[in-house]
């Protein structure tokens, strides 16, 4: 009981989640067993990443971090913007694609929130959506991100439970698509019930 109003305490003050995790933790083995838990942690914890696949995370990590320096997520963007620019509500439509091919190559949900709302959410505003919205979308979007394949929950849980990792890949493909469609099809609606601007007046191929 303890540990959970530490737990609550720390989260209220405004801790970070990572030092609010870490404390809990640390007060967890006192609790538990004291100085020997202690002495073990380290060791424990090292055992339960010790794992070759899970070198795929910071590395898909990566990947998105240079995308993001070197300017691709922008021609991303605007790739996707002339896609779907010409639908109403374009730009939020745009978010929604670029969120779906981010998501193919990096695989995590924070990265792809990350690169694409700094570019986005600013551009969306200025259009005229409202902030709130923008962020919405882009956090949506960003979900797409350990559903498509490659994704750091499925190496996760295949490493651990010993499943096929390139089963769980293929498994999840038609999923992140589906969402796509959805989120897609929820802002075509808004996008006309809030009367949200295009971004562009045809159909392209090219940015």
């Amino acid at each position: 009981m303890s540990i959970a109003i530490a737990f609550f305490v720390l989260l209220f003050i405004g801790l970070p989640i990572g030092y609010v995790l870490g404390v809990v933790g640390v007060l967890g083995l006192l609790q538990s067993g004291g100085e020997n838990f202690m002495a073990m942690a380290p060791k424990r914890y090292f055992e339960g990443l010790d794992l070759f696949t899970f070198m795929a995370m910071p590395f898909f990590i990566l990947a998105g971090e240079i995308m993001n320096k070197s300017g691709i997520t922008q021609r991303l963007i605007a790739f996707t913007d002339a896609l779907v620019g010409y639908l109403r509500g374009g730009l939020a439509h745009s978010n929604i694609v670029a969120s779906t091919i981010f998501a193919g190559m990096t695989g995590a949900a924070v990265s792809d929130a990350a690169a694409l709302g700094n570019t986005l959410v600013p551009a969306m505003v200025s259009q005229g959506y409202s902030r709130p919205f923008a962020c919405a979308v882009t956090v949506a979007g960003s979900i797409i991100g350990p559903t498509i394949p490659p994704s750091n929950l499925m190496v996760i849980y295949g490493s651990l439970m010993g499943v096929s990792i390139a089963g769980l890949f293929a498994a999840g493909i038609i999923p992140g698509l589906l969402i796509c469609l959805s989120c897609m099809c929820v802002i075509a609606a808004l996008a006309r019930k809030l009367g949200l601007p295009k971004s562009r007046d045809h159909f392209s191929l090219w940015a």
